[in-house]
This record gives structure tokens, C-alpha cells and sequence, in this order.
């Protein structure tokens, strides 16, 4: 009777562990510059596995503030942030922790660049809907590239 219980433990404890070590979905889209900035390649890292979709945003899904609201539909996320005109890339981070969710952004953005900013928004669907209040938008420092020599 002990073995079968130690198989079922050994089990359960490698079931744990994978799900700790689980590989996160990456996700990549364009966001359109327009007339005034440079299109922004931004890729979402999902660590959750709820993420479904992931795009630019969509008409009527603007933001006028930084972070994330809730849709017209529940199971989608509206992520907005001021970036900077010549912008290269923007790497998000979809994160839970604790009952709580996180997106992370990153940015590497052109040295030499004009600093004004852009309202940068994308589309994120999920698999469920989550309360957008338990989503906290976290801004780490720009990363600043040199272009090579043309």
C-alpha cells in the first residue's frame, strides 16, 4: 500500500514541477507609426496560457492613460503606454502571481532619437475573462541602442 502512495506523490510532485518550468507562448505583432513615428515591432511573452490573441489595438479600443482596461469584450485586455518616436522594439511580459497579473514592458529605443512620445495600445485575448483591476502595468527603463554606420 505504501508504494502505490509514494508513486502517486512522486507523481503529483512532477506534475508541480513541470507546470513551474512550462515554456511561455511568445506573440508578435506590429503597432502602425502613422505619419509622425516608426512602426513598433512588439512581442508579448505569455506566462500565464491564457493569452489567445494578441494584436494591435482595434477601433474603439484606445486607452488615454498607461496601462491596461477591459474591452467591450470581457476576455480582452486593452494595454496602452507612451512610447518614443523611434522606438525599435517593445517586449511585453504577461505574468501571474498570487491571484494578481502583470504585463511588463520593455523597450529599446533609438539613441539619437527626438524624445516625444506616441500613444503605443494593443489587443490582448484571452481564453477567460480576468478582472483588468488585478492587471498592473510595470514600465522598466528604456534600453538605448546605437544604429550601426550606413
Amino acid at each position: 500500500m505504501l508504494r502505490p502512495m509514494r508513486a502517486v506523490g512522486l507523481l503529483l510532485s512532477a506534475l508541480l514541477l513541470g507546470a513551474c518550468f512550462a515554456p511561455s507562448r511568445l506573440f508578435v505583432t506590429t503597432v502602425k507609426g502613422g505619419l509622425v513615428a516608426d512602426d513598433l515591432a512588439v512581442t508579448l511573452e505569455d506566462r500565464t496560457g491564457l493569452v489567445q490573441a494578441f494584436g494591435p489595438a482595434q477601433p474603439g479600443q484606445f486607452n488615454l492613460l498607461d496601462g491596461v482596461k477591459a474591452d467591450r469584450d470581457p476576455s480582452v485586455l486593452v494595454v496602452s503606454w507612451v512610447g518614443g518616436l523611434c522606438d525599435r522594439t517593445t517586449h511585453l511580459v504577461f505574468a501571474a502571481a498570487n491571484g494578481e497579473y502583470s504585463v511588463t514592458e520593455t523597450t529599446e529605443r533609438e539613441a539619437a532619437c527626438r524624445d516625444a512620445g506616441i500613444r503605443r495600445t494593443v489587443s490582448v485575448g484571452l481564453a477567460s475573462p480576468i478582472d483588468p483591476s488585478t492587471v498592473t502595468l510595470f514600465r522598466r527603463p528604456h534600453v538605448l541602442m546605437t544604429s550601426p554606420p550606413v
